[in-house]
């Protein structure tokens, strides 16, 4: 299970580069644990608005480097979580969302 203290400080050494957390909420199912993070939105402008890149993108000389650290700073970070499909998130969501308070 997620553990509150550990995986915050662990992706902390990304010096500032994560959304802040706004809402947790946690569910158990089938004897399976689940968790939900909400975090702000950015206002930084977005790369592509689609997963696939359909051009170059016009990015600084030190953003490259910059992602590569962070993925290695990611990669050290230990946890026992596991990542579900695109698809069974975006059904979930539709079908939970509605029960969150956490936008009003």
């Amino acid at each position: 299970m997620y553990s509150p203290p550990s995986d915050p400080q662990a992706f902390a050494v990304l010096g500032g580069h994560r959304p802040a957390l706004l809402a947790i909420h946690d569910t158990e199912a089938d004897g399976t644990a689940y968790r939900t993070e909400l975090s702000e939105r950015l206002d930084q402008p977005v790369i592509s608005t689609d997963p696939i890149l359909r051009h170059q993108p016009e990015l600084p000389d030190g953003w490259w480097p910059a992602l590569e650290g962070a993925l290695e700073k990611v990669t050290a970070a230990t946890t026992d979580r596991v990542a579900d499909r695109q698809a069974y998130i975006d059904r979930a969501v539709s079908t939970w969302i509605h029960r969150l308070d956490v936008c009003g």
